[in-house]
């Protein structure tokens, strides 16, 4: 079982985060030793492929959002001056049949060459 992330904050504002397609993250703001949030509601810039949404069972004084990552690329939040990047990787997307992946398999080649000067190139173990 893959443990839980912990809770994006303020501290971590400017700072670059990885997620992966489907992945999820919490970002909480609240006061800072002792600093009051600034003034709620703050705007919400969300840039790239992923989506933000607001927890709205959150105490009071604190503002708890949910991060979620889409597709891969480049994405940003930006929650009044702070901000928190995040680079979406996920694995590349392999094709369903390449060129040399065929029934007919070794020296399937459309070539100027015959089956039988195929069958001469192999090598002697074969």
């Amino acid at each position: 079982m893959t443990s839980r992330l912990p809770d994006l904050t303020a501290a971590d504002a400017g700072r670059r985060f990885v997620l992966r397609p489907g992945s999820v993250r919490a970002l909480v703001l609240d006061s800072v030793e002792g600093e009051a949030l600034p003034e709620l509601p703050l705007e919400v810039v969300v840039e790239g492929p992923i989506e933000v949404t607001e927890d709205d069972d959150a105490p009071p004084g604190v503002r708890r959002m949910r991060i979620a990552a889409h597709q891969r690329g480049a994405a940003s939040v930006r929650v009044g001056e702070m901000r928190w990047d995040f680079e979406i990787r996920g694995a590349a997307h392999t094709p369903e049949q390449t060129s040399d992946d065929t029934d007919a398999g070794w020296g399937e080649s459309r070539s100027r060459h015959s089956a039988s000067w195929w069958e001469e190139q192999r090598p002697p173990h074969w």
